[in-house]
C-alpha cells in the first residue's frame, strides 16, 4: 500500500504542478486579488480532459494510426478483443503497422477465459499470440483489472489515457450497437510528469506483480491444454 500511495500522490503532485503553473501565470497578470470564483474555475489544469467510451476510442486510434509513428505504447485493458476502429483498422493491425516503424509496444491484459475450447477462449488466444510472435511484450495477469493507453510519439508527444473503457466494442462505445454499450469515463492528460509517473506504476504495480506472466511462461503452463484444443 505505502507504493501504491507514493505513485499515486507522485501524479496528484504533478497535477497540483501544472495547476501551480498556471495560477502563477494568471497571478502575474493580475492587477488585485484573485477572485474565490476565478480559483474555482481553475482548478482543472490544461492537459486534462474527461472522455466517454467512443471518445477514448477515437483517442487510441489517432496515437496508433498510420498518419503517426510511436516510440512506445502501452495498453492495459483486463478484457479484450480485435476491436476494428470503425473501419479505420482493427487493434491487431495498427499495433503490428506501429511495429514495423520500430516502436515498442507492450500489451497487459487478462489471460483467454474459460477452457482452450470455448469461443472465447480462442479468440483471445488468437490475438494475443499473434501479437507475441510479431514483437508486442504481452503480460497476463488473472487479477488485473485496470485500464490504461499510453503512447508516447517520434515527436515526443505523450498521451495517457486512464479510466474504465476496456478495449472491446461495448466499452468504446460502438455506434454499431449502441444499446449495448457500456456507460464509461476516463481522462486524457498530454502531460509528461503525469505520463512518466504512469508509466513507472505500471512498471513497479503491474508488471512485476507476482502473479503476472509474460506470453511465453503462460503458454508453457498451459500448452498441453491448448495442443489438445487444436490451437
Amino acid at each position: 500500500m505505502r507504493g501504491l500511495s507514493k505513485h499515486f500522490s507522485a501524479i496528484v503532485n504533478a497535477i497540483g504542478n501544472v495547476l501551480g503553473r498556471k495560477q502563477q501565470r494568471g497571478a502575474n497578470t493580475s492587477s488585485g486579488p484573485t477572485p474565490s470564483s476565478t480559483l474555482a474555475t481553475a482548478v482543472t489544469p490544461p492537459c486534462l480532459t474527461i472522455l466517454d467510451g467512443g471518445e477514448v476510442a477515437l483517442e487510441v486510434l489517432q496515437a496508433m494510426s498510420y498518419r503517426k509513428v510511436l516510440k512506445t505504447a502501452t495498453i492495459i485493458s483486463y478484457n479484450m478483443q480485435d476491436y476494428d476502429f470503425w473501419g479505420h483498422g482493427n487493434l491487431s493491425h495498427l499495433l503490428l503497422k506501429q511495429l514495423s516503424y520500430g516502436a515498442s509496444v507492450r500489451l497487459m491484459t487478462t489471460p483467454p477465459p474459460g477452457k482452450p475450447t470455448n469461443n472465447g477462449f480462442k479468440l483471445k488466444y488468437k490475438l494475443l499470440s499473434e501479437l507475441q510472435k510479431n514483437g508486442v511484450q504481452v503480460f497476463l495477469n488473472e487479477k488485473l483489472h485496470a485500464k490504461a493507453y499510453l503512447f508516447l510519439d517520434a515527436d515526443g508527444t505523450s498521451t495517457a489515457i486512464i479510466g474504465s473503457a476496456n478495449l472491446t466494442g461495448p466499452g468504446f462505445g460502438m455506434h454499431l450497437a449502441p444499446h449495448d454499450n457500456l456507460v464509461e469515463m476516463a481522462i486524457i492528460c498530454g502531460d509528461a510528469v503525469i505520463y512518466s509517473n504512469a508509466n513507472t506504476f505500471v512498471d513497479s504495480k503491474i508488471v512485476a506483480d507476482k502473479r503476472t506472466e509474460d506470453f511465453a511462461t503462460w503458454f508453457s503452463k498451459n500448452s498441453v491444454e491448448i495442443g489438445k484444443a487444436g490451437l
